[in-house]
């Protein structure tokens, strides 16, 4: 299946192995539409007369002389400024790239028997050329370029590395050797290309081989490798592939296929991820709000720095759209920004201060540390509409939505752009200027997007216990808050953005309507905190990225997230920083609503209980719930501030604490707006509180949690706080009060879906 490749540059002749090994006279064959053949020629590959093929007219003129079979050498000669040498194959490099190859419409395609078993029967074979590829990624310093497509049956790659010996990929959940699914590739002495399907570090060869090599040529520098497995291979030694996160490692080696695996460049990829939009975004404009050079501090906590600013003048004219956003970060600072959001500021209804009184004096200002005692309290009006983050590019919006601008065509006037910083432990003098570009235009779109939160309230409550392998957490977007605050033809879900900290392992969003579960709305079964790429719903068999789904009133959203805490020795709680936890699901979605965030906690008595404590000894949690209630961790908007003295010297007295120095803890200002202080003064609260029943727990909650063996207790708290009573957050969009009653609910019974894990073998595997 021999293909001639007239190219612009350069010529690359791909030679089958009946053809490499040069056994047999062979003819090469020239369309007529060449000058300077103007005969025709015929290839003869095993005694096979392959059709005409048909080569570009604006393609240099070529000339391709019989190969001497007994010399078993392969003459390409090329009329221009290239003679190639008799004793190789010809590989031109393009941009960079390898081969003639990668010039798009160039490349003949083959035909016939051979073509077919090339494709394992699938029109997703042959692709000729890297332009042929929807996605590509690089490694290795650009050493090692990876390309791939998908089908709904399974994916395509291409591997191009600077290497004569051997090529491969290890697709894991983890990343880590142990358990990836190895592919090992070259391309032999006869021009065959190889590959084999291996685990256990690719030490062992599977008993089943479920991949289809494709193509492969190489040259004195490079080796070109295709092949095409299904997503799930029904094999326990392949990884399943497909919307879940995968790790994949590309590796080479020059001399042998028994890869010592030294230090390898490993990265995150979501290989399901749709192409991009090739549309143009028609008439537009930029706009580029940065940080303004902050200097970040030397520590190990993450910081999150925010700033206001006001939208162009422009858009206060007339309605306008943000129809795509881009991360622009600081040169340098890739390594320390997770992720970037924008915040729309609006004033509550009740509020007597108009939105350029709350918000227009902080514009052009230096910003400040996000949810510290220095934030405006009316900064807390300001909730999310749109970010990127690691493992994203940005963001471009379909056709018909887009995001309105200006708070009198039903957007924002002011808005709070939030960076979140890791990574800075014993780094100093890091200053950063990193932001968004935002797209805009004065051509609105058909339609107003949303976008929607749902999961975990982030506050104390929120607890993963240590020394978990998986440990679960279960949060609701009820009915009651989605029966009121949902138009009646319901919206559509179109894309969704999963998030937890650096414990989170797996994240899925259930859709339950009329007590039957629906099918997932999203999943992410290897999820990677540094790795947070947007999604899409789940569809079933078939990849359709333009797949939406409908939330109508009355409907629950169930969030998950799993986590492991195997490195851990004491409890995680639901916080800011990285160690800290959460487990939120964004939702973009059409038309827009009034419901902005719509997230559950459990309530105090739930916490306790999943615990395994049945009775707090007399007060105490009577009085801990008040002390909640003047905070982040049960109430929302300005903090309740006040008098808390009664409540203080009622701790004081019951949990025999200091009066004086709790008083002066909870007095202080800085308390209400600071999460992280009040975090740190109510888990020390929490841990002296003291256990009544059961017996055998008898003690302070701190002595249990030092006595407590979390590995056994760990499926139990899951089940206890999961059934227990939660209070339902629903908020608009100023984020602060409340479209239904903030008390506890029951949680709603449901029948699960039961999911087919039984896997049928698709055919292809068998070839």
């Amino acid at each position: 299946d021999g293909t001639i490749v007239a190219a612009e540059k350069g010529i690359v002749e791909e030679v089958d192995s009946t053809i490499a090994a040069a056994e047999e006279e062979m003819v090469e064959e020239v369309d007529g539409t060449i000058a300077a053949a103007e005969e025709e020629m015929v290839e003869e590959v095993d005694g096979t007369t392959e059709e005409d093929e048909e080569i570009d007219a604006a393609a240099q003129e070529v000339v391709v002389e019989e190969v001497d079979a007994a010399a078993q050498e392969v003459v390409v000669e090329e009329v221009g400024d290239i003679v190639a040498s008799p004793e190789e194959e010809m590989v031109e490099k393009v941009d960079g790239t390898v081969a003639a190859a990668e010039e798009e419409g160039m490349v003949e395609k083959v035909e016939g028997e051979a073509a077919e078993e090339a494709r394992g029967g699938k029109d997703m074979g042959l692709a000729a050329t890297a332009s042929e590829f929807s996605h590509f990624v690089g490694m290795r310093e650009g050493k090692f370029l990876l390309f791939w497509k998908f089908d709904d049956e399974g994916i395509a790659f291409r591997l191009e590395v600077e290497t004569t010996g051997y090529v491969g990929l290890a697709f894991s959940p983890t990343g880590t050797v142990d358990d990836a699914d190895v592919v090992v590739g070259w391309v032999d002495d006869y021009g065959v290309a190889r590959i084999e399907d291996r685990h256990d570090g690719g030490l062992v060869l599977d008993d089943s081989q479920d991949l289809v090599a494709q193509m492969g040529y190489k040259n004195t520098t490079h080796t070109v490798v295709q092949f095409y497995r299904v997503w799930d291979t029904c094999d326990q030694d392949d990884l399943v592939l497909g919307a879940d996160t995968v790790r994949v490692t590309g590796w080479y080696n020059d001399q042998t296929k028994s890869h010592l695996w030294s230090p390898q460049e490993s990265i995150s990829l979501y290989l399901q991820e749709p192409p991009q939009d090739p549309t143009p975004l028609g008439p537009h404009s930029v706009w580029e709000i940065t940080t303004g050079n902050v200097s970040l501090p030397s520590d190990e906590n993450s910081h999150y720095f925010c700033s206001i600013v006001t939208v162009p003048t422009a858009v206060l004219e007339s309605k306008h759209h943000i129809i795509k956003l881009e991360p622009l970060i600081q040169p340098g600072n890739m390594e320390y920004v997770h992720d970037i959001t924008l915040r729309e500021c609006i004033a509550p209804p009740d509020s007597k201060a108009s939105n350029e009184e709350l918000f227009g004096e902080a514009v052009g200002k230096d910003g400040e540390e996000c949810y510290g005692p220095d934030m405006p309290d009316q900064w807390n009006f300001c909730t999310i509409i749109a970010g990127v983050s690691v493992g994203t590019d940005g963001l471009k919006f379909p056709q018909h939505v887009g995001i309105p601008m200006g708070e009198q065509f039903g957007g924002a006037t002011y808005y709070r752009l939030q960076v979140h910083y890791n990574s800075l432990a014993g780094k100093t003098g890091i200053v950063d200027n990193s932001g968004l570009r935002v797209y805009y235009t004065d051509q609105p779109r058909e339609m107003d997007v949303g976008l929607m939160d749902t999961g975990a309230s982030i506050n104390m409550l929120f607890m993963v216990p240590p020394m978990q392998n998986m440990f679960m957490t279960t949060s609701y977007c009820s009915a009651d808050c989605t029966s009121q605050n949902i138009p009646e033809d319901g919206v559509k879900v179109w894309m969704g953005l999963l998030s937890t900290h650096s414990a989170g392992r797996k994240v899925r969003v259930r859709h339950v309507r009329d007590g039957v579960e629906l099918p997932l709305m999203f999943q992410d079964n290897n999820y990677d905190y540094n790795f947070q790429g947007y999604r899409y719903p789940l569809a079933g068999p078939d990849i359709h990225h333009d797949q939406e789904v409908l939330v109508l009133p009355g409907d629950t959203l169930i969030t998950e997230c799993e986590y492991n805490t195997t490195d851990r020795n004491t409890p995680t709680h639901g916080g800011l920083g990285t160690r800290a936890e959460q487990c939120l699901a964004f939702l973009a979605y059409y038309p827009r609503m009034k419901l902005q965030s719509c997230r559950s906690s459990p309530t105090l008595a739930t916490f306790i209980n999943s615990l395994g404590v049945e009775k707090l000894s007399g007060d105490s949690k009577e009085i801990f719930e008040k002390l909640l209630s003047f905070t982040y961790h049960q109430t929302v908007g300005p903090r309740n501030r006040g008098n808390i003295t009664e409540i203080v010297r009622n701790l004081a007295t019951e949990l025999e604490l200091d009066y004086d120095e709790l008083l002066e803890q909870l007095s202080q200002p800085s308390f209400f707006k600071d999460f992280k202080m009040q975090q740190d003064v109510l888990v020390k609260v929490l841990k002296k509180l003291k256990i009544e029943a059961p017996e055998s727990l008898q003690g302070t909650i701190e002595e249990m949690f030092e006595g407590v063996d979390w590995s056994k207790v760990g499926p139990e708290m899951t089940k206890l706080a999961a059934s227990g009573d939660h209070r339902m957050g629903c908020f608009p969009r100023d984020g602060t009060t409340q479209l239904i009653e903030y008390k506890p609910r029951k949680t709603e019974s449901f029948s699960s879906l039961l999911e087919d894990d039984v896997c049928v073998k698709n055919p292809i595997d068998n070839l």
